[in-house]
């Protein structure tokens, strides 16, 4: 591509390029301001030590409550550690 045509291209993309409006730079913080927030969650935390093929049962269970399995690590002992969440 020729330097004068892509001089020619950038010469048309500034004139699209409208100029930034001094008052909406500073409305916008203004209205930023106004948005409600979300509360942040707030969470409650539960470990559950057993072994290793712990039952679906008991999963299935601890999630009817409203906790959710967030990881599973190993354990000594062919057991583990399920670590639940749910919102308080």
């Amino acid at each position: 591509m020729a330097w004068r045509e892509i001089e020619r291209m950038a010469a048309a993309m500034r004139e699209k390029i409208k100029p930034v409006d001094e008052k909406m730079i500073r409305e916008v913080p203004n209205a930023l301001k106004e948005v409600p927030r979300a509360e942040d969650p707030k969470w409650e935390y539960k470990t559950v030590i057993a072994a290793h093929d712990v039952s679906q049962t008991i999963l299935n269970r601890l999630g009817a409550e409203g906790w959710e399995l967030v990881s599973v690590t190993a354990q000594p002992g062919d057991r583990a550690a399920y670590y639940l969440k749910h919102r308080k």
